[in-house]
């Protein structure tokens, strides 16, 4: 009998994912100690007598078969950590966490990293510097922790970036720059101590020379900056800068003046 040619090995097979993406996986893994806690027992990073992982956290797809991991096919997408990362005692108890540079250094080595949720998990501290070598991130939900202190400064090294969720249980302080305001989507900031005052003349602060905000202006349609610390004048141009806007929520500040009569030009604007 003729011998069968062998079957093609599936999409999402153990030897097909990125093992510098493994390698950086794992050593989040680690810097997180993350093997104390139960729900990460499926992370394997097992390797074979010739160094190769052999393990791959993607092998049941979208979802992936690790906790946590989401996936566009062999490529490591999303990393949705909410909740996850806490240690629990029996009580019920949840410890502070801290997440040390080591952590987001080796998630960086995850190139098609996309989204990535550390939510509701009780870190606590700054929010280290080296975040900002994701800079294939997009999405960023750090909501319901205990943060405090400034954004780091080199987050606008985060190009990619169009999605920022920190509110909630975090107590960020600072101003907030032009940056943040001329290329972010989703802007979620509420219930943190950010101060200072929304820049005027943000048009041209957002115009890099470049004509960066192209003919319909800064792309930030949601931003929520309810309870915080902002004072002074809503700018004469503001709304002129941001006519995609859709979600705008600024009470519970300390702005004062009335609105200006750019807001016309919002005319998606449905929350106010």
């Amino acid at each position: 009998e003729p011998t069968p040619e062998p079957s093609a090995q599936p999409s999402g097979s153990e030897n097909n994912f990125d093992p510098i993406a493994m390698a950086g996986l794992e050593t989040f893994y680690n810097a997180m100690n993350l093997k104390n806690l139960w729900e990460f027992d499926e992370w394997d990073f097992s390797k074979s007598s010739d160094g190769d992982y052999m393990k791959n956290p993607c092998i049941s797809g979208k979802l992936g078969s690790w906790i946590g991991v989401g996936c566009n096919g062999d490529s490591m997408e999303s990393l949705m950590s909410s909740h996850h990362l806490a240690n629990i005692d029996s009580d019920g108890n949840v410890s502070p966490l801290l997440v040390s540079d080591e952590a987001f250094s080796g998630l960086a080595q995850i190139s098609t990293l996309t989204t990535l949720d550390m939510s509701d998990n009780k870190i606590v501290g700054t929010l280290s510097n080296a975040i900002n070598t994701l800079t294939h991130l997009e999405t960023l939900t750090l909501n319901n922790n205990l943060f405090t202190g400034e954004l780091p400064v080199d987050l606008s090294r985060m190009t990619s970036l169009t999605s920022l969720t920190v509110s909630y249980g975090n107590k960020f302080t600072g101003q907030l720059t032009s940056d943040w305001y001329c290329r972010m989507v989703h802007l979620d900031m509420k219930m943190n101590q950010f101060a200072g005052t929304i820049p005027a003349n943000l048009a041209t602060l957002c115009d890099d020379g470049s004509g960066a905000m192209g003919p319909t202006g800064s792309p930030l349609r949601y931003f929520n900056i309810y309870g915080n610390q902002i004072n002074g004048n809503i700018p004469d141009d503001f709304f002129s800068a941001i006519p995609q806007i859709t979600d705008l929520i600024l009470s519970v500040n300390q702005l004062t003046g009335t609105l200006p009569s750019s807001v016309k030009l919002a005319t998606n604007l449905e929350m106010l």
